[in-house]
């Protein structure tokens, strides 16, 4: 899920949908594509459900929402449309893992709005990150959340699946189970 701020949200997610109906899909190893297929039917079939799910509850769907047909060699692959789903919190799609290129987006108008959404009524958080021009701008306790969730993921992460990037920041790469950004 991503949350957008209330006086950049129109602007932004415009852009964001621009910018995901421009993606290339296709065979992996070609270097020109962004997204190649899903792993498997099983996965396929679960994100497509997650799709249906976010119909039902009533999301809107700015970009994609369908399996894609490539044709020729790809023809019947496990592709799905990158999509954009808009929402809010109290939907399936914002509070369980999709693990397809699926993202559902809504609005914030304040910290406080912000941290009630993350929070939400499962009582843990997905994926935190936090993205701004200026991260020192961000409230003392923001800070402190990101360090002790990147403490936590790290402590649930086999050490080969770790990459700690010193030139930029500390940011933690997860392979193959999310990203700290």
């Amino acid at each position: 899920r991503a949350l957008i701020q209330g006086g950049i949200y129109s602007d932004f997610l415009a852009d964001g949908v621009k910018r995901v109906e421009q993606i290339k899909q296709g065979d992996p190893l070609d270097t020109d594509m962004m997204v190649g297929a899903q792993a498997s039917n099983d996965q396929l079939e679960k994100i497509l459900s997650y799709i249906d799910i976010g119909r039902q509850e009533g999301a809107k769907i700015l970009a994609g929402g369908e399996r894609s047909d490539l044709g020729g060699n790809l023809s019947g692959g496990y592709y799905v449309q990158p999509t954009i789903f808009e929402g809010d919190n109290s939907m399936r799609i914002f509070q369980e893992e999709i693990f397809g290129p699926v993202v559902s987006v809504t609005r914030f108008n304040d910290y406080d709005d912000a941290i009630k959404i993350v929070q939400g009524d499962k009582g843990y958080i997905l994926y935190l990150g936090l993205n701004q021009k200026n991260p020192n701008l961000a409230k003392p306790e923001v800070r402190e959340a990101l360090k002790y969730f990147k403490a936590l993921y790290k402590e649930a992460m086999t050490p080969e699946a770790l990459a700690w990037d010193d030139a930029s920041n500390n940011r933690l790469l997860a392979s193959g189970r999310g990203s700290w950004i």
